[in-house]
């Protein structure tokens, strides 16, 4: 689940060089707050287009509210350097 990665800039922004051209990475949380143990879908686009991720779809589990969240990842002439990341709030204005 996303919301437990404490540090998500870091974590995605590190993670980008390990793909191959056309790879696609899918995320798994609920429609929560990150306080309630979920991470809300626009939040985490949020997140990951900050580091130069694109959103590809998003799809509606069965149960409680989660959502398998599929990205392409940056290449590295868009992938954003640390410096040039802005975090992202959610709702409550916490992250």
């Amino acid at each position: 689940m996303y919301h437990e990665i404490a540090q998500p800039y870091a974590f995605v922004y590190n993670l980008a060089p390990a793909f191959k051209p056309g790879a696609r990475v899918g995320i798994v949380d609920l429609e929560r707050p990150t306080a309630e143990h979920g991470t809300p879908i626009a939040l985490l686009r949020c997140e990951l287009a900050a580091v130069g991720y694109r959103a590809i779809a998003t799809y509606q589990l069965a149960g409680d509210g989660g959502y398998l969240a599929v990205f392409s990842p940056p290449s590295p002439a868009d992938r954003k350097p640390p410096g040039e990341i802005v975090a992202c709030k959610d709702e409550a204005g916490r992250r």
